[in-house]
């Protein structure tokens, strides 16, 4: 199916997820009181303010994906196929980045309220040595095993080739990705936005 079977494929798991998640959501106790939720604007736009942008930033990162994923689309599907295993891999090593904005929001809300300005700064400086380190493990496990991880997925010698491009690309960048992500969080930790 080409090009569309990968799309259409991509619709049918996102709405199967979706499926599955509803049905662990109705399992527990949050759907059982949602009739008493009473809203209050300020807490409503208190959400909406600092969940706008980061809802925005996630908006344009898939979006892209499908726009990169059209243009691509011109050099053959060998190329799109390399694509879509190699930026699956590249997320797997994204992951612990994942872990660390989620440590770093925690810990400069709570010390930014507290007022703890000192250990605000301390957290995103040992949260940028520890993603660092990542990014050399990370980096060298792609350039080592980046081939055999490919070959997981397929054996097809263009997909692959076309697959190690991106991945030595992506593992050069990681570490700006996670810079990225814990400026992001540290942002959104201290709500200065500037949304």
């Amino acid at each position: 199916m080409g090009v569309g079977g990968i799309a259409y494929a991509t619709i049918i798991i996102e709405f199967l997820g979706f499926i599955y998640l509803f049905s662990i959501l109705r399992k527990t106790y949050l759907l059982q009181d949602l009739p008493i939720f009473i809203f209050d604007k300020q807490i409503i736009f208190s959400f909406f303010k600092q969940g706008t942008p980061p809802t925005i930033n996630m908006l344009l990162m898939a979006l892209g994906m499908f726009i990169i994923t059209y243009y691509i689309s011109d050099f053959g599907q060998h190329v799109v196929a390399a694509y879509g295993i190699a930026i699956r891999i590249d997320q797997i090593f994204l992951l612990p980045s994942i872990g660390i904005n989620v440590a770093v929001l925690a810990i400069v809300s709570q010390n930014n309220g507290a007022g703890l300005y000192d250990r605000v700064k301390q957290s995103v400086i040992y949260t940028q040595k520890v993603g660092f380190i990542l990014w050399i493990i990370g980096m060298l496990s792609l350039f080592i095993f980046g081939e055999y991880l490919l070959k997981i997925f397929t054996n097809d010698t263009q997909v692959i080739e076309a697959g190690l491009s991106y991945l030595y690309a992506a593992a050069i960048s990681l570490y700006a990705y996670m810079l990225v992500f814990i400026n992001i969080s540290f942002l959104q930790g201290i709500k200065n936005q500037h949304f």
